[in-house]
Order: C-alpha cells, then structure tokens, then sequence
C-alpha cells in the first residue's frame, strides 16, 4: 500500500507526462487503477523486462505448483497466480504481485507467498483509485534497478 502524498516533483511529472503523451487517446480510461497498471505494464516494457502473466501458464500446471504452497486455497485466482510464481521463480529475475485495494483474499495469499518465496527480489503492490502514478513509478524504478544489479552481480 503506497504512503505519503506523492506530491514530490518528481511525481507530478511522471504522471503529468503520461497523461500529456496519451491525451485524446482511448489510453487514459478514466479509472485511475486502470491507469496506474497500464503504466506499470508500460513502465516495465520500457525497460526492456518481459512481463509473464500467471495465465500464461498452463492452468493445470499452475494449480499442481499451488498445492506445494497451500491446499487449502479456495480461490481460483489466487491458486493461477501463487502457482505461477512457484513455476517461474527459478528462472525470471524478480515477481511482481500486483492487487486492487481491498481484495482480502489477494493481501493474504501474496503476503504468505512473499515468505515462502526466496532468494528473488519481490514487490507488493496494492493500488486502488487514490495511488499516485508517481509513487508507484518510483517503487518501480527501485525494484528494477535491484533486479538488475542481482543479475549482473551473478
């Protein structure tokens, strides 16, 4: 969950930017959330970091990986996801949970991950309609920056 006012510079800038450079366009939603994960998606893709979504593994596979986490899941949802993270933790460079405030069920499961998850670089983000752009760019930048420097200190 981010804090503060992000109303530092720099954030006022990123965000000032994006909406400059996707004005008049079908980019801008309307929906602050939306926005927000449409700029982490595009924040990510600028950096040259390829992004794998949960759903891109097989469904079956993903739910096997669950059951080495909990098999007391109940949500579908969340069993893809934590699956997926087990499945590929071995070969990205870092895991990115990103969750709508307040889904209870995402908060829990992601937090349990987060521990059993080691030796990679991990991010929680929660945003809902009051996340500012800027702060969440700049947790971004950070983590990108730590996965970098993990991958080419070996």
């Amino acid at each position: 969950l981010f804090n503060g006012s992000n109303n530092d510079d720099k954030s006022k800038e990123i965000y000032k930017n994006w909406i400059e450079k996707y004005n008049g366009t079908d980019k801008i939603s309307g929906s602050k959330t939306a926005d927000k994960r449409a700029a982490l998606v595009e924040y990510f893709k600028d950096e040259d970091i390829d992004i794998l979504y949960s759903d891109r593994l097989d469904r079956k596979i993903s739910i096997a990986y669950a059951k080495d986490f909990s098999n007391t899941l109940y949500f579908l949802y969340s069993k893809e996801n934590i699956g997926s993270a087990f499945y590929y933790k071995d070969g990205v460079d870092g895991i990115v949970f990103l969750s709508s405030f307040p889904c209870g069920p995402d908060s829990l499961v992601n937090e349990l991950a987060i521990r059993k998850l080691e030796g990679i670089p991990i991010i929680n983000i929660t945003i809902d309609e009051s996340t500012a752009t800027g702060g969440l760019m700049t947790r971004l930048e950070s983590f990108v920056d730590i996965m970098k420097a993990r991958r080419d200190n070996g």
